[in-house]
């Protein structure tokens, strides 16, 4: 029965589907909750592509991610990631403190 579930959920189309999930996570020595959506996008025989959308900036940047599976045969596929990094705080004023800032952030995302 497992298996034809499976099967069944293998063989339909994931486009549209969407969830949001929210986790704790250790920011600035204090654990935070924090919450993404993930957004499929595309779904069909040659590829999957979907979206990771955090719903609060991080140090005033908005992160959204999006991955791309590609098939290039039965048995393996090329994956793409691409990042986006964009300046939602209000004072952008201090260049310096704005660029600490987005090291900070990427630093979190390589963990």
């Amino acid at each position: 029965h497992h298996e034809s579930e499976h099967k069944l959920i293998a063989s339909g189309s994931m486009m549209g589907a969407h969830r949001t999930t929210t986790y704790d996570r250790a920011r600035n020595g204090e654990i935070v909750q924090l919450t993404e959506t993930q957004i499929v996008d595309a779904d069909d025989v040659e590829k999957v592509a979907f979206s990771v959308t955090e719903r609060m900036p991080r140090r005033g940047f908005s992160v959204k991610t999006r991955f791309l599976l590609r098939s290039v045969n039965m048995h393996e596929c090329e994956a793409t990631v691409l990042g986006e990094l964009r300046p939602m705080g209000k004072n952008m004023s201090n260049q310096m403190a704005v660029h600490r800032a987005l090291l900070l952030v990427v630093e979190e995302i390589k963990m």
